[in-house]
């Protein structure tokens, strides 16, 4: 009788550990999943988010993505600008955003000077610059203000106005969108201040780039 105890307390003791170890290595190894969100477009700050700009892929569940987004996307705004590629966190994404700060941007041309230093054969629509401005140091201060100088020939300074801007496409001294090699001007996206600062320079000295890899 006293064996018949043994024994079944022994299996009731040892089928209680086998449930325990169940459920810990269950939590362990189960390949929980969530769904998160790929940028397959540039999507620009104060934009509407619209499925054909995403692509969803599921990871494992793990500290590593607790700030990326994974809930229901569509339809929101971005809160700054996504570049292709990028997988989405909670702080690029708002419910609501400023009607204003989506119509304070505009389309500008720039025509650049250091196009026949290997750049025509280089740059491409989608591609992102720096922009740099030079000028005679008078009339760069007398728009711009103080400005960092980053090189100096006589009178003439260069600053830079714009870093790691996207380039929205490529155009010839008509107007007319070209391909690489054929351009002599880039249009830009910038905010209206900044269109109209470079409207009140535009006369007053060149603009060069520098291609970022």
């Amino acid at each position: 009788m006293k064996n018949t105890k043994k024994i079944i307390i022994s299996f009731a003791i040892s089928l209680v550990i086998l449930i325990i170890i169940q459920i810990i290595f269950g939590k362990v190894f189960k390949n929980e999943n969530v769904e998160i969100y790929v940028a397959t477009k540039d999507i620009y700050k104060g934009e509407k988010i619209i499925e054909s700009s995403l692509k969803k892929i599921k990871v494992q569940k793990n500290n590593n993505i607790k700030n990326y987004y994974n809930v229901d996307i569509v339809n929101k705004f971005a809160k700054i600008n996504i570049v292709s590629g990028k997988v989405l966190e909670n702080s690029d994404v708002v419910d609501k955003v400023n009607k204003e700060s989506v119509e304070n941007y505009e389309y500008i041309t720039l025509e650049i000077k250091n196009i026949s230093s290997g750049l025509a054969y280089q740059l491409k629509e989608g591609d992102f610059v720096n922009v740099y401005y030079t000028a005679k140091e008078k009339d760069i201060k007398g728009v711009l203000g103080e400005k960092e100088t980053l090189s100096s020939v006589g009178d003439n300074k260069t600053i830079k106005i714009f870093e790691n801007i996207k380039v929205e496409g490529l155009y010839d001294s008509l107007g007319n969108k070209v391909n690489e090699q054929q351009y002599n001007a880039i249009m830009l996206r910038v905010s209206k201040d900044d269109a109209m600062l470079i409207s009140n320079i535009k006369q007053e000295g060149e603009f060069n780039i520098s291609l970022i890899k």
